[in-house]
């Protein structure tokens, strides 16, 4: 691809969706652009169409005018990580060490992966049949076949489900664009040459399917479904697979090889029965095995019993029950320490995604060491499986089918009132984590939430912003179960106070469709509280906004403001104010952007000293007078933001706020870079990298290093390998593989 055309397909993809700093600088830079062009003032690109019309714009004004070309190559240089081959992934999780005759479906999914062309396999089955283990099994045993990553993804919300492949295929965060239709055209381009398996595990529609669907020939898709998903195999053409329960032959087999035939041979009749019972089904089998293994010295004639007594506990009850995954999980509960067995109702009471010990410690109020152990315990017989290390430690979760039973019996031994203690509990935990995480990674920020005072007297948890973020990304999913569990139980403080703690999450590392419905319950929670109000619709207009929902963005702002304005407020409505602003810089109406940032320029400077947000107002104004600057360089009136962002400069020096003074002087290198051309970007970047000199490496230094480059590549210095492995050097510390990777690519090319 040329470097035009290859500007012009970042610049598009970055309008699609990008947040982040890199993504405003790339959108601000793409608006003044499209100014220049017959695109004009029509404002940022609605759709895929438009993006297409716009991109050939570019490239014709591109074609037509070198110094155009350069600006363009130089706004998207470094920034194409989207399109970059990000190393392999490999996320097929390892399932179970006793798989056991199911020759027929491996050698299936072999005969498909044979097919040229696009290849689909629909391995169907009823809970507890390996479907999931089949699919693992089989790409784990055929990693040669698919040298570009095996990728794992447990299937939910579409657009959430294909942002989780797409980040394991190397795009950032803040750089996955923010509609379905936009990430599947973008994961169909990122696939089209590589050689990949992509399991889909448990399905339940079509809709959940088809963005993964490619007519790239290397990719290969498996995916697992309690039952055949409509269309999938009529309409798609994917090859069906249907498990059914195994053997007596085979299921003997399996349990024999996890108890050993001594065992099974000296009570041959029990050993019998117990097969008999769990009826082919393989995840019974294996949870009852495990169950053995941890009781070498139970007999199997207890376990006969024991079935025995599960039956009458069920007669003329709702708990009757012959599915063999709950009759095995009966047991292993059965068999539990009463502190395990504790432990285990109480973390089942909710669909909690993950558990960590720390959650498990809050929901049982014993110690995070006690419940490690005690988790460790479940593990051990299969009531719970165990994940990777992550956030807060080595992670937990319940199969489905497993959780349900324990939920029941959680009814039955503890009761209702105490199962809702047990939430509150939890959701209480998970409120603590995120206020500390979300402190750690945005402190300069006005908090409403009664816990954030006691964050500023202690020491940190979290060392870095970096690691507070990471551990808010690993705990977003049981975060969004929090915020649900918190309006079950009609805890509306709870919830608003953990949708103001997700802020950091959501602004940092994205996640948008996920926030989307917790603020909108934030915003019903807040109720007669303004304020509280004000900062939760605050918050759904700008996930609103980066999703590129413009006019519900904008009605949600124009609210505040007006809510603001009502009560007096003069600090709250000159940042709803300001928000309207940047919604308009966001669309490319640069003029309206401007006149918006006056006027919270102008509410701002009315602020008396005894009155509310008084304290804000410095730090507001070299914002604001940042924000005029980028409307201003919207409009090509570079040499007025030019004077504006100096002003702001020297405010933001004033305050030592050096983030935003980079940030300043960064869009200070892009006015001149469209003004004068590479040249003269080169020393407000110089100096944009001396301020940091005294800072360590970050993102934000490893951004700045890459525009540097960019401009010494359009000028033909030989610096700008310099400051590429300055840049590779920080990603590599960060430990961000794609950007990383993107460097060493960027390296190559300068041979």
């Amino acid at each position: 691809m040329d470097p035009v055309s290859l500007a012009v397909g970042v610049v598009m993809t970055v309008i699609a969706g990008a947040g982040g700093e890199v993504g405003r600088r790339l959108i601000d830079g793409a608006g003044g652009l499209a100014r220049r062009t017959p695109w004009g003032r029509r404002g940022v690109p609605r759709n895929a169409e438009e993006r297409q019309e716009l991109g050939r714009a570019l490239r014709r004004r591109a074609q037509a005018d070198p110094g155009f070309a350069r600006e363009l190559r130089v706004l998207a240089y470094g920034a194409a990580s989207r399109l970059a081959q990000a190393a392999a992934p490999q996320t097929l999780p390892l399932l179970t060490t006793h798989f056991t005759n199911r020759t027929h479906t491996l050698s299936s999914c072999t005969e498909v992966a044979e097919r040229p062309g696009p290849r689909t396999v629909e391995i169907t089955g009823p809970p507890g049949i390996g479907k999931s283990a089949a699919g693992a099994e089989w790409g784990l045993r055929n990693g040669e076949r698919f040298p570009d990553g095996r990728i794992w993804i447990e299937l939910g919300d579409p657009a959430e489900s294909l942002g989780r492949c797409l980040r394991q295929l190397g795009v950032q965060p803040d750089e996955l664009p923010v509609t379905l239709q936009d990430r599947t055209d973008l994961y169909r381009t990122m696939v089209t040459d590589r050689k990949l398996l992509i399991v889909l595990d448990n399905a339940g529609s079509l809709a959940q399917i088809e963005p993964f669907l490619t007519p790239a020939a290397g990719v290969m898709i498996i995916v697992t479904a309690r039952r055949p998903v409509t269309g999938l195999t009529g309409l798609r053409g994917a090859h069906p697979v249907p498990l059914t329960e195994l053997s007596p032959q085979s299921a003997t087999e399996l349990l024999t090889l996890m108890i050993g035939a001594e065992r099974a041979t000296a009570e041959l009749a029990a050993f019998q029965t117990v097969i008999s019972r769990l009826r082919g089904s393989p995840e019974a089998l294996c949870s009852m095995g495990q169950h053995l293994m941890a009781e070498p010295g139970l007999p199997l004639s207890e376990i006969v019993r024991e079935f025995a007594d599960h039956d009458r506990r069920g007669e003329g009850q709702a708990m009757t029950d012959d599915d063999p995954v709950r009759i095995a999980a009966d047991a292993a509960y059965r068999a539990l320490s009463p502190e395990a067995a504790r432990v285990c109702r109480t973390v089942a009471v909710r669909p909690w995604p993950s558990l960590s010990a720390a959650a498990a410690a809050a929901a049982a109020g014993i110690s995070e060491g006690e419940a490690r152990l005690l988790l460790a315990e479940l593990a051990a017989v299969r009531l719970l499986e165990t994940g990777p290390a992550e956030g807060e430690g080595r992670r937990y979760r319940f199969r489905d089918t497993v959780r349900q039973y324990v939920e029941r019996v959680a009814q039955r031994e503890d009761g209702v009132q105490a199962m809702a203690q047990v939430v509150r509990r939890t959701v209480r935990h998970y409120l603590s984590f995120a206020v500390e995480a979300d402190y750690c990674a945005l402190p300069d920020r006005w908090h409403l939430g009664p816990l954030y005072a006691r964050c500023k007297e202690r020491d940190r948890k979290y060392p870095t912003s970096k690691d507070a973020l990471e551990a808010l990304r690993a705990e977003r999913d049981s975060l969004a179960e929090a915020v649900r569990a918190a309006v079950d139980c009609g805890e509306d403080e709870l919830v608003w106070q953990l949708c103001e703690a997700m802020w950091a999450l959501h602004l940092k590392v994205g996640f948008h469709q996920q926030g989307v419905p917790a603020l909108l319950e934030g915003v019903r929670a807040a109720g007669r509280q303004p304020q509280v109000a004000s900062r939760m619709r605050t918050h759904l207009a700008f996930l609103l906004m980066w999703r590129g929902q413009y006019a519900d963005a904008q009605r949600e702002f124009s609210a505040v403001a007006a809510a603001e304005a009502a009560a007096g407020r003069k600090r709250g409505y000159a940042t709803a104010v300001e928000s309207l602003g940047l919604l308009c810089l966001r669309q490319w109406h640069w003029e309206e952007a401007e006149r918006l940032f006056r006027e919270a320029l102008e509410t701002v400077g009315t602020i008396g000293a005894d009155e509310e947000g008084r304290a804000d107002v410095p730090r507001a104004r070299a914002l604001l007078a940042h924000h005029i600057g980028r409307a201003l360089r919207g409009q090509g009136r570079h040499e007025e933001a030019i004077i504006q962002l100096q002003d702001a400069r020297r405010q933001l020096r004033a305050l030592d706020d050096r983030y935003n003074e980079i940030r300043v002087l960064t869009t200070v290198a892009e006015a001149r870079l469209a003004m004068d051309g590479a040249a003269a970007a080169i020393g407000p970047l110089d100096d944009a990298l001396a301020a940091m000199a005294d800072q360590g490496a970050g993102v934000q230094q490893a951004e700045v290093a890459v525009l540097r480059a960019g401009c010494a590549h359009e000028l033909g210095d030989p610096a700008e390998e310099r400051y590429l492995r300055t840049a590779l050097k920080i990603y590599e510390g960060n430990g961000d593989t794609a950007a990383a990777d993107r460097m060493r690519a960027q390296l190559d090319a300068l041979g």
